[in-house]
């Protein structure tokens, strides 16, 4: 199953789409993205990638999850997923 959630920063010069493909969380941006950061609900780090890697969430319970992504250039976006595994 292939979910996927599309973020504009308010500058509009920014697009980001996160896509989960399988268990596979991955991510493209019109600007490189230096890290991805998933919280859960109370805002804690899960899971983090680094660079442009897609991030496993296979080992993660079902519910909401905030997503944090900051791009090279410093500008930060924000979005949520809701994982109900596969």
């Amino acid at each position: 199953m292939t979910k996927t959630t599309a973020i504009k920063d308010a500058t509009d010069v920014n697009h980001t789409w996160f896509e989960v493909i399988g268990s596979d969380l991955t991510f493209s941006s019109t600007q490189n993205i230096a890290e991805v950061r998933v919280l859960d609900a109370m805002g804690k780090l899960v899971k983090a990638s680094y660079g442009g890697e897609a991030v496993n969430l296979s080992d993660l319970s079902n519910g909401c999850y905030l997503l944090s992504a900051m791009t090279v250039n410093k500008s930060s976006l924000a979005g949520k997923i809701i994982w109900t595994g596969q």
